[in-house]
């Protein structure tokens, strides 16, 4: 017992203290990109029917399809700008980045309220979307000011983030709209009912978007006093040193060179534990002995070319070699020497960037079959997340007579709070113990294996809502919850297996490229479940299995993406450190 509480304190003593200030920044920029994204959800459906006042009770086959493209247009316009976001922050700094695209942000979505017509409003969220780098530029900034010890509890502030602002966001957002109608301070039949302004009588969903552009002006100021993001270059560096200095405590010395004796093979190494003044002697004993061309050289035992490289004794330990240099016109300085007292920051000076641009190609990258399979699960898995988290809301508003359950802008605000704060409370006291014993790999796997069972229930609900809508209310609110337990896992898992599978030298690159397509998903996700929901609408209400079109096919897909997850290696646990 004695021998486990003193290894659970040696493994808590190496785990690096994280600038919680700097991820708070961080996060708080999040928030509001979180936020501006969100918001919609419950209002959404009703924006689309007010905006055509004189056909308020359209077609709600026809209005699922006009709402989802209506959320779809800002990831539609992200993915357009997402590599352009990933290479800036490369290049200028993530933190300069952030704070350009919060600016825009926060203007755009002040714009988004004054809309007075479907297409001003899809424009304007087109805007909001093409300069929201947000999203792209937290997770490589994540991943610099962070290690292998506390990687995952820097990502688990991402759900925490997600969590909050999916949960106040929409319910703020359903709370503020039609203020004209819903409030009873402007209902003139009650005594003491004012007379509603006319700004609000006019544009009923201002409030609806302004408020987070309020909340987006102190969010700026504390990023800009408090956030301090390690330079690329300097995190690569402070990485690579890092992992040597990892490898030389597991083997007792610096295997980051391999020791290589050119001469008689009967001739003993010195044995690693000498001095070095005991190897200098040697070296020059031998350099003397005999007028032969032997040589005691020291080689990099990482290869600039590997991309395999683990930071785990077993994938460190090499054998010491022999090879013998016959070729008497070689000397000693045209072998490429390093040392490992080298402490240099520039990054230039590491194998992993010593190729420069063509280091930091996404084409060259993408031969790495880690980042290739990571990224192309990244795409997969927000597509069909998201498809789910933006047909619900959608759904929840169709009638029951048409598959959905009847809800208003009100219930759906309060269900988009019951969602975040599972995410929250699951990022809190679940997601890095569940890390640090499973390991990211195998709980994706796992998330995405258990969603292929619980988004085909949700259709149940419509069949218990015939009979009872307060127990309608308990199953979705029962799904919603192991929903937002499950998200974070795979939405925060499968983005810190991106990150980890990434050099850090390239994290903008990356997550730029997977920024491009995972934001093309988040723009069909919401026309894809606008579609399922307006072929469920639209079909003849005694058709074969009709209120389970939408989500059949999504549990479905998540099967076929849980065994697509099992291919990754579990090397991604863990942050590459080459």
């Amino acid at each position: 017992m004695d021998d486990d509480d003193e290894k659970k304190k040696k493994k808590k003593k190496q785990i690096t203290t994280l600038d919680w200030t700097t991820v708070i920044a961080i996060q708080s920029c999040s928030l509001i990109s979180i936020m501006s994204s969100t918001f919609i959800f419950s209002t959404g459906i009703f924006m689309v029917k007010n905006f055509d006042r004189n056909n308020v009770k359209e077609d709600e086959a026809k209005a699922a399809l006009r709402c989802g493209l209506l959320i779809a247009s800002k990831p539609f316009f992200s993915a357009m700008s997402s590599y352009m976001w990933g290479r800036s922050g490369d290049r200028i700094g993530f933190k300069f980045n952030i704070l350009v695209s919060v600016i825009f942000v926060a203007a755009i979505n002040l714009a988004f309220g004054f809309a007075e017509t479907y297409t001003q409003a899809v424009w304007v969220r087109s805007l909001s979307g093409f300069f929201d780098g947000i999203v792209v530029l937290v997770k490589p900034s994540l991943s610099l000011i962070s290690d292998k010890t506390n990687a995952n509890r820097a990502f688990g502030t991402t759900g925490l983030a997600y969590g909050l602002g999916t949960s106040i966001a929409p319910a703020i957002a359903s709370f503020l709209a039609f203020p004209c109608t819903s409030w009873k301070m402007y209902d003139t039949k009650n005594e003491g009912g004012k007379e509603c302004p006319a700004l609000f009588e006019k544009y009923p969903f201002v409030l609806s978007s302004s408020w987070i552009t309020i909340v987006a002006v102190p969010a700026f100021v504390f990023a800009l006093v408090c956030m301090k993001i390690v330079p690329p270059t300097r995190a690569a560096a402070a990485v690579e040193n890092s992992s040597r200095e990892d490898i030389e405590k597991a083997n007792g010395f610096s295997i980051s060179f391999e020791m290589v004796e050119t001469g008689k093979l009967n001739q003993s190494i010195p044995e690693v534990e000498e001095e070095e003044e005991e190897e200098k002697e040697e070296e020059e004993s031998e350099s003397e002995s005999g007028g032969e061309n032997d040589k005691l050289v020291s080689i990099p035992l990482i290869d600039d070319d590997s991309d395999d490289f683990d930071d785990s004794a077993e994938h460190a330990v090499e054998t010491v070699k022999l090879i013998q240099e016959k070729d008497s016109s070689s000397s000693f300085s045209e072998i490429p020497m390093t040392t490992s007292t080298t402490t240099t920051t520039d990054a230039s000076s590491f194998p992993s960037t010593k190729t420069g641009r063509d280091r930091t190609s996404i084409w060259i990258l993408l031969k790495d079959e880690d980042i290739y399979q990571a990224i192309s699960l990244q795409i997969m898995v927000t597509m069909n997340v998201l498809t789910g988290t933006e047909i619900t809301p959608i759904w929840l508003a169709t009638s029951i007579e048409n598959g959905g359950l009847g809800w208003k802008t009100q219930d759906i605000g309060v269900f988009g709070t019951v969602m975040g704060v599972t995410i929250m409370s699951f990022q809190l006291f679940a997601f890095v113990k569940l890390t640090d014993k499973y390991g990211i790999v195998r709980l994706v796997t796992w998330a995405l294996f258990l969603s292929a069972l619980v988004y085909p229930c949700h259709s149940i609900a419509n069949s218990i809502a015939r009979v009872s809508k307060p127990g309608a209310w308990a199953m979705v609110v029962s799904l919603g919850m192991i929903r937002g337990s499950l998200g974070p896992i795979m939405m925060g898992g499968i983005s810190l297996i991106v990150n980890n599978a990434a050099p850090r030298e390239s994290l903008g690159v990356v997550n730029g490229f997977a920024g491009t397509f995972s934001n093309l998903s988040r723009a069909l996700a919401p026309l894809v479940g606008g579609s399922l929901i307006a072929v469920m609408a639209s079909s003849p209400k005694d058709a074969f299995m009709r209120n389970w079109y939408p989500f059949l096919g999504l549990g479905f897909f998540f099967l076929v993406l849980g065994w697509y997850s099992m291919r990754l290696s579990r090397r991604l646990d863990v942050p590459r450190m080459h």
